[in-house]
């Protein structure tokens, strides 16, 4: 359906301890988002359990979002 596939989304997303991704928000960082802190402490909650960085999950999200806004256009 229209719903976001996240399920397979940690897939996608390299481990803090593993990362690499170093650097790239220093070029291409986006305004410094305000999420509230009940959505803050969820999305720290969440990339401490899984052992991700917030910014590669809001990443991945994102370019998964995109992607699949600009399938459905094409269709």
């Amino acid at each position: 359906g229209d719903r976001m596939k996240i399920n397979d989304i940690l897939d996608t997303i390299p481990t803090k301890s593993g990362s690499t991704a170093k650097g790239l928000n220093v070029k291409y960082g986006i305004f410094g988002l305000s999420l509230g802190q009940d959505l803050k402490t969820r999305l720290d909650a969440y990339c401490k359990k899984n052992d991700i960085a917030k910014s590669q999950l809001i990443k991945a999200l994102l370019t998964r979002y995109l992607d699949e806004q600009e399938n459905k256009d094409e269709v």
